[in-house]
């Protein structure tokens, strides 16, 4: 019964019902139906909040001890063809496209291949 009584209510704060609540003119406890009115009703647009777009992701660096130990699990060699010299972090996710600096996602690869990379893939390595 609350129910249709807070719906009813809404209806009307809407403007889509007219209502006049009667009362028993001897007996004011008595209940008497009361009359609804339907009145023309134009339903509003409901209202669309602009959807919040994230600005850019800010870059954290990769600390010292994670490339220390990224170094270490990957045995100071290139992943993709082996060089133990000029060797980055490279991102198997591209923070670009939503990657972390988690251990997971970090792989030691040389300046050349990860250059070669670019935004694609790596064949052998990433297939």
């Amino acid at each position: 019964m609350q129910t249709v009584d807070r719906s009813i209510k809404r209806l009307e704060a809407m403007g889509a019902i007219r209502v006049d609540r009667r009362v028993h003119p001897d007996n004011p406890k008595l209940p008497i139906p009361s009359v609804y009115e339907l009145l023309p009703y134009k339903p509003q647009p409901p209202l669309v909040q602009k959807p919040v777009i994230p600005g850019p992701r800010k870059r954290l660096p990769i600390s010292a001890t994670k490339r220390a130990r990224i170094l270490d699990r990957d045995g100071h060699r290139c992943r993709k063809c082996g060089v133990a010299e000029d060797l980055t972090i490279d991102h198997v996710l591209h923070w670009s496209r939503g990657g972390s600096n988690a251990d997971d996602n970090l792989r030691v690869l040389c300046r050349s291949c990860n250059s070669r990379r670019h935004d694609g893939d790596l064949e052998g390595i990433d297939s």
